[in-house]
């Protein structure tokens, strides 16, 4: 799943790779501690080789970091309109960032397969679209590495992946690309390098200030700070997660970022607190997050901690314009074993976004 990292790979005949599961609580404080850093280092960097470049006048450039959570280089797909920043090491503050490359295989361009992992819901959310011969590059300052896909699989996770005789690359993701859970499985491309070019000035701004764009943090939830204190990420508030679905008109840029997963946290935070206010009986808490809309009637009263069983997976829709998220609906299945009208129900959270603020419009619950 997007949510959760390669907790494990080492270079053995080949590269075992071993998925673990990681909640989005984990996501959430990762992206949140991670994603003004990121932001700094990719735009510090750029800045530094074109500064030493113009200073010189020479056609030196920086080379991309071996420092764990450094940028190393930006990778693109033309057929996919992905333009992703990689940083180096596949901890979850990298992956919630950037595309994060396996430090113990090689460098892009090296003799080998190097390994790039990015969450399946951001970076590599249309990685399945590509197809035998679909283009791949990898820019590290002045060189540019381009590679042709040859094999697509899908494999268990645990499986080896053969290292190459030959500069390859290989994307990792969960899949399917939309699940926001913990899935065995993983989607894989191989691609073989095909060229090299050499530059004489490293100029990658224009897309590193576009992707930087889609960093952000996700609307604003207006929460009060004693309601905030009551824990509202995945992380205090475990559910099961099912898929996230895009719908509208949001363009490739943004879909393949992390901003939809951002989104996503707010979304949840919203719905954690509406939850946690119905349970306090805390009018005032609830009428900030759902400015008046009535609360759902079979929730009122009922306990956070035994007021429901979920019996089905959080889905998550996210509606957007452009790079705009403009609403998120919440959908999943509930039985209420507290309040005053017990029973199963079928649940559906609608959430508008409006001046990057996100707000609860509307919450239908109906007894199945």
């Amino acid at each position: 799943m997007n949510l959760q990292l390669l907790s494990h790979v080492r270079a053995v005949t080949g590269i075992l790779l071993v998925c673990a599961g990681f909640g989005v609580g984990g996501y959430i404080t990762g992206w949140t501690l991670h994603q003004r850093h990121s932001a700094n280092i990719l735009i510090g960097r750029e800045q530094s080789m074109i500064s030493h470049d113009r200073a010189s006048e020479v056609s030196s450039c920086v080379q991309g970091s071996t420092v764990q959570g450094q940028l190393i280089g930006i990778l693109s797909i033309p057929s996919l309109h992905l333009f992703a920043p990689v940083e180096q090491g596949v901890s979850n503050p990298v992956l919630a960032v950037a595309v994060g490359h396996f430090p113990q295989s090689v460098a892009p361009g090296g003799s080998g397969a190097s390994v790039m992992l990015a969450h399946d819901v951001s970076y590599f959310s249309h990685l399945n679209a590509l197809k035998e011969g679909s283009l791949v590059e990898f820019q590290s300052g002045c060189t540019i590495y381009r590679f042709q896909v040859y094999k697509m699989s899908v494999v268990q996770a645990g499986s080896s992946i053969p290292n190459t005789s030959f500069s390859s690359i290989v994307l990792d993701t969960c899949w399917p690309t939309d699940a926001l859970w913990f899935t065995p499985t993983r989607y894989l491309v191989f691609a073989k390098e095909s060229s090299v070019t050499r530059l004489g000035v490293a100029d990658t701004t224009s897309g590193l200030t576009r992707q930087i764009e889609g960093y952000s943090t996700g609307p604003s939830v207006p929460v009060p700070a004693s309601l905030a204190a009551q824990g509202l990420t995945l992380q205090d508030n475990e559910v099961p997660m099912g898929t996230m679905t895009l719908v509208g008109n949001p363009v490739s840029t943004w879909v393949q970022s992390p901003g939809p997963l951002a989104v996503e946290a707010s979304g949840l935070k919203a719905y954690f607190g509406a939850i946690h206010a119905l349970a306090a009986r805390n009018r005032s808490w609830w009428n900030s997050l759902a400015p008046g809309v009535e609360p759902p009637a079979p929730l009122q009263g009922a306990s956070i901690s035994q007021y429901s069983q979920y019996t089905s997976p959080f889905d998550v829709t996210i509606r957007a314009t452009g790079s705009t998220p403009i609403a998120v609906v919440i959908h999943t299945s509930l039985y209420i074993s507290g309040g005053n009208s017990p029973g199963q129900y079928s649940e559906t959270v609608v959430e508008k976004i409006v001046d990057s603020e996100l707000t609860i419009e509307q919450w239908v619950m109906r007894r199945t």
